[in-house]
């Protein structure tokens, strides 16, 4: 973005900023928290007249999770109470107060609605409305990141909520991003953040399902290790083992439906096709003899 602080640049007359803390505030929320960091006068100056708290944020460059310890420290000072704190970031101005007020009606912790997730066209977005339940959670997270690992580790909890707009999926965080938004012509929802998250997941999905198989193969490597008769190998590896081995991968997806999805239940696929896999080797073995 070069020298310029893209959260002052002006969109129709408002900053990116003050239309973000604008919106919040419209929303009844409070207390609204900004977290900035050192020296931020200019945006102090773009949020006066606001009814708004400040947080100080002392090390900003050690990543993201910075500024969210500070916010959830400032908000358990303000509000010790609060029932939950809806994260929001400063270079998306395109959310909605509809958005907002659509995560707020949805949000109901006691109903197991306890995280809050604006979708749109199938894509998740922010903000993120999240229990008190998750703020130690939150507080422990560590380097540039966000609480999206813990959206995924607690699954059971996350409630979509559907809305029209892609603002929930638009961030201004390129150079050709902010000019486009100064222009008035916010840039289309497909930013190397979402990307980025798709090729993670991605990954993920492909390392589970993979170590299930190894898994399966590394015990028939085992096996083999122990020199048995091939007529005794085959009823090992085919008899007792296999119903405890594709017993093994069937857990591993039932649990994966409300813990971890991402990964135990690739593993378990992955287990169960090794195992298949190698019963048709002995088959085939078998005819040929």
């Amino acid at each position: 973005m070069g020298s310029q602080n893209k959260l002052v640049a002006q969109i129709d007359g408002t900053s990116l900023v003050r239309r973000v803390a604008a919106t919040a505030v419209s929303a009844g929320l409070g207390p609204v928290i900004v977290v900035v960091g050192p020296g931020a006068a200019d945006v102090r100056h773009e949020l006066a007249g606001l009814p708004l708290s400040f947080a100080e944020n002392h090390h900003p460059e050690a990543g993201l999770s910075t500024s969210l310890r500070v916010g959830l420290d400032a908000l358990a000072t303000l509000a010790p109470a609060a029932a939950g704190a809806l994260v929001m970031l400063g270079d998306m101005p395109w959310v909605q107060l509809r958005d907002v007020e659509a995560l707020l009606a949805s949000f109901d912790p006691s109903g197991g609605r306890e995280i809050c997730v604006p979708v749109h066209g199938g894509r998740r977005g922010n903000p993120v409305l999240w229990s008190a339940r998750f703020f130690s959670e939150m507080k422990g997270l560590r380097g540039d990141v966000g609480a999206r690992e813990l959206m995924e580790a607690h699954s059971a909890s996350v409630h979509e909520v559907a809305v029209d707009g892609t603002g929930v999926l638009t961030d201004v965080d390129t150079p050709e991003a902010l000019r486009a938004a100064i222009a008035g012509k916010p840039s289309a929802p497909t930013d190397d953040l979402l990307g980025r998250t798709m090729t993670r997941k991605a990954l993920l999905v492909l390392g589970a399902f993979t170590l299930g198989y190894l898994i399966d193969a590394g015990w028939a490597r085992l096996v083999r290790g122990f020199r048995l008769e091939r007529e005794d190998y085959k009823k090992f590896v085919l008899g007792n083992f296999r119903v405890h081995h594709n017993v093994t991968g069937y857990l591993l997806i039932l649990v994966g439906l409300f813990v971890h999805p991402l990964i135990l239940i690739p593993m378990g696929l992955g287990i169960i096709v090794g195992h298949r896999r190698r019963d048709r080797l002995f088959w085939f073995m078998e005819r040929t003899q």
